[in-house]
């Protein structure tokens, strides 16, 4: 038990850290709707097929070598020893051994993985938007705030969408932040603040055109 312990320890870590990744990529995925015009991930049309492995593969490969890696290791950290003494052939139980054992290379090469993981985590969460777009992350209340469809935008879920300023239907004047199709939807200025409904009475501000 004392020996497998830190292999559940760890893994409950790489299920956190892996979390922790996840939320940042959907934010990621939803800041770059506000640049340009993206595909959703769907099946078929113009959309994105779904990431296999949920968060892009830039991120996922190297994470999953990584983790791989890093459990082999703690596995080899420590581990059963099983020493079986024998005289003239037969078993000398009372001579057998059984201890733990530890090493001191595994531990090294445990201690760089995560090393490694807490400096991409670190350098990911330091990194900052071009549009300072809502934050959402895996928040489905600020998503859908940000996605009811605009009257007159036909079917924008079947092309390209993006993130930005809508245009009034009854006026020529700019309004609320929303995503739709890249004609009724302008790019984010450094202007005036704007605010749109985002639950009840609570608002969201957004920067909009002057």
């Amino acid at each position: 038990l004392l020996v497998n312990a830190p292999q559940s320890v760890f893994s409950l870590m790489i299920v956190l850290y892996n979390g922790c990744l996840t939320s940042m990529s959907l934010m990621e995925t939803w800041n770059s709707f506000s640049k340009q015009p993206e595909a959703l991930r769907v099946s078929w049309y113009h959309q994105k097929s779904k990431y296999y492995l949920t968060i892009p593969y830039h991120y996922a490969i190297p994470l999953l070598v990584l983790t791989s890696a890093f459990h082999w290791s703690v596995s080899n950290c420590i581990f059963l020893v099983s020493i079986k003494a024998f005289r003239d052939t037969k078993a000398q139980p009372q001579d057998s051994v059984y201890a733990i054992g530890y090493s001191s290379l595994s531990i090294l090469i445990a201690a760089l993985i995560c090393f490694i993981l807490v400096i991409m985590l670190t350098w990911k969460s330091l990194q900052r938007y071009v549009v300072r777009m809502p934050v959402a992350g895996g928040c489905s209340l600020v998503i859908s705030a940000g996605c009811h469809k605009i009257e007159g935008d036909g079917a924008p879920q079947l092309g390209k969408v993006m993130w930005g300023v809508v245009r009034r239907q009854d006026t020529e004047s700019w309004g609320h932040c929303a995503v739709g199709g890249n004609i009724t939807v302008r790019h984010i200025a450094l202007a005036i603040s704007l605010r749109y409904p985002l639950w009840g009475s609570i608002e969201k501000a957004c920067l909009g055109l002057m």
